[in-house]
C-alpha cells in the first residue's frame, strides 16, 4: 500500500467515524434518565410518551450545605435522590405534600449529611423542627440503618410521648402554579453525549457494565414509552435477595433506635418514608419471577413501633389500577403521578396522626 492511498485510508476512517456519531447526534433524543444514562440504553426506547405535571416553583427547598439551615422549617427532610436530587424536575413529591399541608420544608442530602451533624446545628438547637422526615430508597435502607442499630453507638435513650403535629394551612395561589410538560422528542445534536452513549451501549454488551438491568415484562401497559415491555432498573435492587429475616430485624431496630434519636428533645416527631425498588413494585409483571425483588417495607413496616409511611401500598395499588409510567420507564424514579402518590400518602399519614390524642411539646 502507497502512503498516498494509506493517508486515503485513514482519512476515509476517521471521516466515517465523524459522520456516524453526528449522525447519531441527530438520531437520539437527549439525555433524561439515569438508567439510560448509566446503562448506555436509548431515550428513542425508554423515554416517557406521557406528560408530567410540574409545578412552576417548588414549594420546599433544598439546603446545599448547613449554612442554608438559617431559619424555622415544618418539616426537615433528610433524602436521598427521591427527595434532593429530583429538584430540576418540578415534580418531586414535596411540592404535592406541602401544597397539602402548607408546612414549610428543608431538605438534607443523607449521602452528605449525618444526622447528628444536623441535630447539632445552631438552628436546629434553638428552632428544632416539628417533623424529622427520613427518606431512603429500599435497596439501602438496611445500610443507612446500619449504624443506629447497634446499642454502643447512641447509648440508651428514652422512649418519648410523640408531640402533636402543626395544624394544616393553605399557601398561596399564585406559588400552586402547575403546567403539563413533554420529554423532548428532538434530535440532542450532542457528539459528547453520542460518544459517552456508545462506551455505556458497548461496556454493556461486552459484559463489563451492568449498573443497568433490563428484564423482560408479560405486557407492555405499564409504560409509555416504545420500549413498554422491558424494565430497566439498578443492578444494586439485586443485592438485598441475600437479606434474611434475622438482618431485617436488625433493619427494624435500627429505624426505631433513629426514632428514639430524634424525639428524644420530647419537641420534634419522626417519620420514616421508603421508596420501594422497582424490581417490587414491578414484580409480578416481569416474565422471570426470578428477577423480583421483596417488599422489605412491609417486614419493616409490620413493627407497630415504627412510624412507616406506606407509599409502597399506594404506589403498587396504582400500577395494578393500570396508570403507567408510575415508576419513569428510563429512571428509577417516579413520574408526577407517583410523585404525587407519595406526596398525599404522607400528607394522609400526618392527617391520620392529627386525630390521635398526644401530649404537647414541653
Amino acid at each position: 500500500m502507497t502512503l498516498a492511498r494509506y493517508s486515503f485510508s485513514l482519512l476515509a476512517a476517521y471521516a466515517i467515524c465523524f459522520l456516524s456519531v453526528w449522525g447519531l447526534a441527530y438520531y437520539l433524543y437527549p439525555l433524561d434518565g439515569d438508567l439510560t444514562r448509566v446503562g448506555g440504553f436509548s431515550e428513542n426506547d425508554f423515554a416517557p410518551d406521557e406528560g408530567q405535571l410540574r409545578y412552576s416553583k417548588n414549594l420546599f427547598r433544598v439546603a446545599k450545605n448547613l449554612s442554608d439551615y438559617d431559619r424555622y422549617y415544618d418539616v426537615l427532610l433528610l433524602g436521598d435522590s427521591f427527595s434532593c436530587d429530583q429538584e430540576a424536575r418540578g415534580y418531586g413529591w414535596q411540592n404535592f405534600f406541602c401544597e397539602r399541608t402548607g408546612y414549610s420544608m428543608i431538605v438534607f442530602d443523607t449521602r452528605r449529611y449525618w444526622p447528628q451533624e444536623i441535630l447539632a446545628s445552631p438552628e436546629y438547637q434553638a428552632h428544632p423542627p416539628k417533623v424529622f422526615l427520613f427518606e431512603t430508597v429500599e435497596r439501602y435502607l438496611h445500610e443507612r440503618t446500619a449504624y443506629f442499630s447497634e446499642d454502643a453507638v447512641l447509648g440508651a435513650l428514652p422512649d418519648r410521648e410523640p408531640i402533636a403535629f402543626p395544624a394544616f394551612s393553605k399557601l398561596p395561589e399564585e406559588d400552586l402554579e402547575k403546567s403539563i410538560t413533554h420529554s423532548k422528542r428532538e434530535p440532542c445534536g450532542d457528539t459528547d453525549y453520542v460518544v459517552g452513549f456508545l462506551g455505556a451501549k458497548v461496556q454493556r454488551h461486552l459484559g463489563l457494565n451492568n449498573q443497568a438491568l433490563n428484564f423482560p415484562l408479560k405486557t407492555g401497559a405499564l409504560f409509555s414509552s416504545r420500549a413498554s415491555e422491558t424494565l430497566l432498573v439498578y443492578f444494586d435492587e439485586m443485592k438485598k435477595k441475600s437479606l434474611d429475616d434475622k438482618e431485617l430485624q436488625k433493619v427494624s431496630e435500627g429505624v426505631y433506635r433513629f426514632k428514639k434519636l430524634i424525639e428524644n428533645d420530647g419537641k420534634t416527631r419522626f417519620l420514616c418514608l421508603v421508596a420501594p425498588d422497582k424490581t417490587a413494585v414491578y414484580g409480578d409483571y416481569l416474565k422471570d419471577s426470578a428477577h423480583a425483588t421483596r417488599n422489605i417495607v412491609e417486614f419493616v413496616a409490620a413493627d407497630g413501633r415504627l412510624p412507616m409511611v406506606r407509599g409502597d401500598l399506594r404506589l403498587s395499588e396504582a400500577v395494578r389500577e393500570g396508570k403507567k409510567d408510575i415508576y419513569l420507564p428510563n429512571d428509577c424514579h417516579w413520574n408526577s403521578e407517583g410523585n404525587r402518590i407519595v406526596g398525599e400518602a404522607v400528607a394522609e399519614y400526618v392527617e391520620s396522626e392529627m386525630q390521635k390524642p398526644l401530649s404537647a411539646a414541653p
